[in-house]
């Protein structure tokens, strides 16, 4: 008997227009490579010109670099103003960008750093989830999918500004599911815990730290982002049509218990 590799999954993400934020690097840059080999059309934003261009060189002619920031109104409307002139339409919004710049005790947290956190993660996810909602809801319909975190739903040392802006994020977007279904627009989000990425490896590698955050996963390993492009995919494809406000957590178990 021959035996032969399970069938590829089909998204049906073929010819759909897909904005990715935060897509410089890290998760980002791999979701918008799987989107592009799905068949999608994607535009990627993030603050570093440089680091967008030579991913959407790398990615090929079905990626537009639009660099800017989500916390800036301005910047978020003139690429969504993009994306339509370019690809006529925008069927799908991956809300990624996010930073976590400080590793402090609530009491000794900066204010700035507070609101630059709660800026670009809350605040600049509603922005981009205001302007691309008003083309979606224009067209008759559209997904919207906010990564968010673990730490959205369970308290985090050191983390206030980063798990109050994960926590608002998931209440966002259950929010802005129930007043944009009536217009065929679905809103979920998905939660990962502790990636490998070029940001995390000094922290997961590191011989304490990292070992006291391994012993807090039940499943033994830290994720990789390929643990959770799947997962975005599927919310952002006709396969989860039936799905809004939800959130799937892909967090090794961690906050299972």
């Amino acid at each position: 008997m021959t035996s032969t590799s399970p069938p590829e999954i089909g998204y049906g993400l073929g010819g759909k227009t897909v904005w990715v934020t935060g897509a410089s690097r890290g998760l980002g840059s791999r979701v918008a490579a799987a989107l592009v080999h799905h068949g999608a059309k994607v535009a990627v934003t993030a603050r570093g010109a440089d680091a967008l261009d030579r991913l959407a060189e790398e990615l090929g002619d079905s990626v537009v670099a639009l660099p800017g920031s989500v916390s800036s109104a301005e910047d978020v409307n003139g690429v969504v103003d993009r994306i339509v002139e370019r690809f006529g339409t925008l069927d799908v919004l991956i809300n990624n960008a996010g930073i976590s710049p400080t590793y402090l005790k609530a009491a000794d947290l900066p204010e700035q750093a507070w609101r630059e956190t709660i800026d670009t993660n809350l605040t600049g996810a509603f922005l981009c989830a205001q302007s691309a909602g008003r083309v979606m809801t224009g067209n008759g319909g559209g997904v919207i999918v906010n990564i968010s975190s673990m730490y959205g739903r369970v308290g985090g040392d050191r983390l206030v500004a980063y798990a109050a802006s994960k926590g608002g994020l998931e209440a966002l977007t259950r929010t802005l599911a129930l007043e944009w279904a009536p217009y065929g627009v679905r809103v979920n989000a998905v939660a990962p815990g502790y990636l490998r990425t070029d940001l995390t490896n000094g922290l997961l590698d590191h011989e304490r730290h990292g070992a006291e955050l391994l012993e807090r996963v039940p499943l033994n390993r830290f994720g990789e982002t390929a643990d959770v492009v799947p997962s975005i995919l599927h919310l952002a494809s006709p396969l989860s049509g039936y799905t809004t406000g939800a959130t799937l957590v892909v967090d090794g178990g961690w906050t299972a218990q």
